[in-house]
């Protein structure tokens, strides 16, 4: 195909639904059917071929299921990125940790705390904190939003136990009451 051809072909309007503009073309010979569409923003495409020569619409179907796919298929996640260095105060907070028989998971995402119970469902949101102050970290989004977590710190500075909406959290399992 010559270069004016070719510029010709990539212009070319093969069907609008709405403002959605593909290309594309049919195609028969005797016997045969045949369809091609493409949704150039999205570069997904489909082939449709049929052999039959009657009440078939293979630029049609073409046309379906690019937009279908268009529709139905979620765009790709962003690539992964390192986030912020996480912040001392949160970083001695990070892994499991316990309250009244239930283990929670303390991560950081973007420089934030993120506590969400070991068993909850994949999909289930975390409580996200932000620090107030010194050993201070307040529920700005998730399960207890706008309580308070507190740490409670050893003589030599290190991390005795925490209390999150005034509930005793350890790094081990404890039996409930003293």
């Amino acid at each position: 195909m010559n270069p004016e051809a070719r510029r010709a072909f990539s212009v070319a309007v093969y069907a609008r639904r709405g403002e959605r503009v593909l290309v594309g073309h049919d195609g028969a010979m005797p016997g045969f059917l045949a369809g091609l569409a493409v949704r150039r923003k999205e570069k997904v495409g489909a082939v449709v071929l049929a052999n039959t020569s009657a009440s078939a619409d293979p630029g049609g179907l073409a046309v379906d299921l690019v937009l279908r796919t268009v529709d139905d298929d979620p765009d790709p996640a962003p690539a992964w990125r390192p986030g912020p260095a996480v912040p001392p105060p949160v970083e001695e907070l990070l892994g499991q940790w316990w309250s009244e028989g239930t283990a929670y998971a303390f991560s950081a995402r973007e420089g934030r705390l993120e506590i969400k119970a070991v068993d909850a469902p994949r999909t289930a949101e975390p409580s996200v904190l932000v620090e107030e102050g010194a050993d201070r970290f307040r529920v700005v989004s998730g399960r207890a939003q706008g309580e308070l977590l507190r740490v409670v710190r050893r003589d030599d500075g290190t991390v005795e136990r925490l209390y999150w909406v005034t509930y005793p959290v350890t790094r081990d399992p404890r039996p409930f009451g003293a």
